[in-house]
């Protein structure tokens, strides 16, 4: 499971924690997690169209958008467990927020 623990700008906190240990984070036997982001209105369809981030032994972690990522983006976020012969486990089901900000329009 893949929940937000905050958002300042572009800076993004996320945690990460397996179904079976409730709030207690990585399940037994794993050694860590593949972190990815995609950039757009929906998630993915195919897993070419994820950006690897990092593999992490953590199970919170920070995304930092570049400036090229425009105020108001939708951001998706997805990962997946590995256990220490780096086999992988399923994929989390993606979420996604919407950064801070965007464009505001002016009334006269």
């Amino acid at each position: 499971i893949i929940s937000i623990k905050s958002v300042m700008g572009r800076t993004v906190k996320i945690r990460l924690k397996s179904e079976d240990t409730a709030d207690r984070g990585k399940p037994a036997g794993v050694h860590g997690a593949a972190i990815f982001t995609h950039v757009g209105d929906t998630a993915p369809t195919t897993a070419e169209q994820w950006e690897f981030q990092a593999n992490t032994s953590r199970t919170s972690f920070t995304v930092v958008f570049p400036d090229t990522v425009e105020s108001g983006a939708t951001v998706w976020f997805n990962a997946f467990w590995f256990n220490p012969r780096s086999q992988s486990g399923p994929s989390a089901v993606p979420i996604s927020i919407n950064l801070p900000g965007g464009s505001a329009s002016l009334v006269a």
